[in-house]
């Protein structure tokens, strides 16, 4: 998502490892084995080596390769998007201090008992999405270090008891679930030591009371993405370590399916995103939750956010709402004393009022981009004195808002995509204007062809007549 944080957003089939993967690319930087160079790659064409990593991806395989001895260390293993149906017996013996293997997108029914020979001490990372299996493999069983397993897209029906129990002091990382899997597996309750948990295509209505034992204390991140899900289990409120909840493509999820009883008592719960949902609103569950400092949403159809919904002692930092139907600016905003980073994107709001950020005074960072907007009042922006960074850019504006004005730290003020009309009449109260020593609006003149902002004032603005000065 990136482990910082929790604050998972990564693009690759696990969604919280694409991080990782930059951690190990990080790792083989500040550890290069310097003669990796002069040693032949141990894995035959088409693969083909770079630094520390076999990359047989995309290659047309059938079958793994046979890969012959090396005296360097090859920690990272690619053979995704492939056509590989088995992998057999001692498959990596000869790579040694194995570390990350990716068997994503491939055809694989049967993996081998002892087919992770050798890398029994080093293999941390192993993802397999995509595939035919319908067990876990005993190998993972054999394991003594791995952290992360991503079985999602497989058909599991055995999730062997056993296999999780003998990993279950070092796996931290899991996604499963399949198009169609109507169960939910009860021997994840041996996973104790579980910090993130990503839930895909189940087809369950309703998940047990029971789904979360095991998981109370450490379960930091869950994810419930494309499932069909219609609540919200009550249990959610015994994670203790709760940190993030992450709803994604969630048909049948409502918001009569977010019940305020499972958020009653949660401590820790830091974040909430929500992205391709149906919600009109955000779901009202800050009363309960008042540890929440952000809230995340993407393509979801919000069309008002009331400040009903937050109560007067509520956390809320960091707000980020995009490609929503909001047409108006949501009152809830004002209520949020702590507010430190609000973003608006690909929304439907004409005006910005006076009250917006009233009584905010510990905001930062406003954008409010990609949106019809053609009024910003004046006042908006008289309480925002630590304001550093204001975004307005794509929008309808025609003018630069004169609530910049009195802000003492503003560095940075985008207005890049409006139809800035440059006149006396309209921006010669920058002649005045207190900001001027140190910052210039980025953008440009729409009756001007070929003069930005910047040179507007610069060159233009001082021969401004002084009646157009700030009032």
């Amino acid at each position: 998502m990136d482990l910082v944080r929790y604050n998972y957003t990564p693009k690759d089939e696990n969604k919280e490892h694409d991080n990782l993967l930059l951690q190990f690319q990080i790792y083989n930087l500040l550890t290069p084995d310097v003669s990796i160079s002069a040693i032949p790659c141990p894995a035959p064409p088409p693969c083909d080596c770079d630094g520390n990593s076999i990359n047989c991806d995309s290659r047309n395989l059938t079958e793994v390769p046979r890969f012959t001895f090396s005296n360097g260390s090859f920690r990272w293993v690619d053979l995704s998007s492939n056509s590989i149906k088995d992998i057999p017996s001692k498959a990596f013996m000869n790579i040694t201090g194995l570390y990350y293997l990716k068997l994503a997108d491939n055809q694989i029914m049967n993996i081998a008992d002892d087919a992770l020979y050798g890398a029994e001490n080093t293999l941390e990372f192993l993802f397999m999405r995509n595939n035919k299996m319908t067990k876990i493999p005993t190998a993972l069983g054999m394991m003594r270090d791995v952290s992360s397993l991503g079985i999602d897209g497989n058909p599991v029906l055995d999730f062997q008891a056993d296999v999780f129990q003998n990993v279950s002091s070092t796996l931290q990382y899991l996604n499963f679930g399949y198009p169609g899997m109507s169960f939910w597996p009860d021997s994840i309750r041996y996973l104790t030591n579980l910090t993130s948990l990503s839930v895909r295509d189940l087809a369950m209505d309703y998940l047990p009371l029971s789904a979360f034992s095991g998981l109370e204390k450490k379960l930091g991140l869950l994810e419930f993405e494309r499932c069909r899900i219609r609540s919200l289990p009550l249990s959610l409120s015994t994670l203790d370590a709760l940190d993030l909840l992450s709803l994604d493509s969630n048909p049948n999820l409502t918001l009569s399916g977010i019940p305020r009883e499972a958020f009653s008592g949660i401590k820790s719960l830091n974040q909430i995103s929500i992205t391709n949902q149906s919600f009109d609103t955000i779901p009202d569950i800050f009363h309960d939750a008042l540890t929440i400092t952000t809230i995340e949403t993407t393509g979801t159809p919000i069309t008002h956010f009331d400040a009903s919904l937050i109560p007067d002692d509520n956390n809320l930092q960091n707000i980020q709402f995009s490609d929503t139907l909001l047409e108006k600016f949501p009152t809830a905003i004002a209520k949020m004393k702590n507010l430190q980073t609000l973003i608006i994107r690909n929304s439907s709001i004409r005006s910005v009022p006076s009250s917006a950020f009233e009584g905010l005074t510990k905001v930062t960072y406003i954008g409010i981009t990609n949106a019809p907007l053609i009024s910003f009042s004046d006042e908006a922006l008289r309480d925002t004195r630590n304001l550093q960074f204001l975004f307005l850019s794509n929008t309808n504006l025609t003018t630069i808002p004169k609530a910049i004005n009195g802000l003492p730290y503003l560095r940075n003020v985008d207005l890049e995509g409006n139809k800035i009309i440059c006149t006396c009449a309209s921006l010669g109260w920058l002649k005045h204007w207190d900001g001027s020593n140190y910052m210039i609006p980025i953008g440009d003149c729409d009756n001007l062809p070929n003069v930005s902002l910047a040179g507007y004032y610069r060159d233009n603005v001082p021969n401004c007549p002084d009646e157009t000065m700030i009032s």
